[in-house]
């Protein structure tokens, strides 16, 4: 019952690629103030800013972002709060949630995998292709989708281990991530029984891990 209570809080917002330019040289994201200084062409009454060039050392254009910011900052406000005694599966809970997110790759609003994301804690690897390269090397289209994807482990975890006594903020959960990422994508995680990952039986899980992959 926890995996639909879960998916029924879940908010997710689809990433529109259609709207920036495809192709461009992106310089990074910019306040109003930034924009201004810089005589960058811009619309009124807005507070953050993509800014772009169709060419290197030509024009530089920007595109006003402020509602994606928006839905960035509503992800990264969401506190995970956990009993400490249901945090010690933590680990697990998150493996879980990554085994499920990549199940969900399939469909439109969860483009990119879990490897993807690890890349970009491998920078130490010549063999990896860019992080950003995976995101048409546009930074805002990197924030909203690893913000999402860290909110989407966040909200698993959360339905998998309330309990209904007093729970506590979990603290640095994104570094806690990267350390289990690697763990993660260094075994064969495409299984369908998740004992094999984390070492717990979790039939309603794998149940309906089985039941997803046939969609």
């Amino acid at each position: 019952m926890y995996i639909y209570e879960f998916l029924k809080a879940l908010h997710i917002y689809p990433i529109d690629m259609k709207r920036y330019p495809q192709n461009a040289f992106y310089l990074g994201i910019y306040t109003i103030d930034d924009i201004i200084q810089k005589d960058i062409d811009h619309i009124d009454n807005h507070h953050y800013y993509l800014v772009y060039s169709l060419k290197p050392n030509e024009k530089l254009y920007s595109i006003a972002i402020d509602e994606e910011m928006e839905i960035i900052h509503q992800y990264n406000s969401y506190t995970l709060i956990l009993s400490r005694k249901t945090s010690i599966y933590l680990d697990e809970a998150i493996i879980e949630a990554m085994r499920l997110y990549d199940e969900f790759v399939h469909y439109k609003h969860y483009q990119w995998s879990t490897d993807i994301f690890a890349s970009m804690f491998n920078s130490g690897d010549i063999h990896h292709q860019p992080t950003f390269s995976y995101f048409d090397n546009n930074p805002l289209i990197y924030q909203l989708a690893y913000a999402r994807f860290v909110y989407f482990i966040k909200v698993y975890c959360f339905y998998r281990l309330k309990t209904d006594t007093q729970g506590y903020p979990v603290k640095n959960f994104e570094e806690h991530i990267r350390k289990i990422i690697h763990k993660y994508t260094q075994k064969e995680h495409h299984t369908y029984h998740i004992y094999q990952l984390t070492n717990y039986e979790n039939k309603e899980f794998d149940l309906f891990l089985s039941q997803i992959s046939k969609i």
